[in-house]
């Protein structure tokens, strides 16, 4: 599998953090707690990794 370019991988993990993030409250409607925590820190985690991508 090829490499992603920088502009590539920022646009990947943004995404991945916009979608991680759509479905914490779903899970957090239907009562799973942990699971909606679980989405919020690898939104979070992907977040990061988007501004640290971009700002190198």
């Amino acid at each position: 599998m090829p490499r992603l370019s920088g502009e590539d991988y920022v646009g990947v993990r943004l995404l991945k953090a916009l979608v991680e993030a759509w479905f914490a409250p779903e899970f957090l409607g239907k009562g799973l707690v942990r699971d909606a925590a679980g989405r919020v820190f690898q939104s979070w985690r992907a977040f990061l990794a988007c501004l640290i991508e971009a700002c190198a």
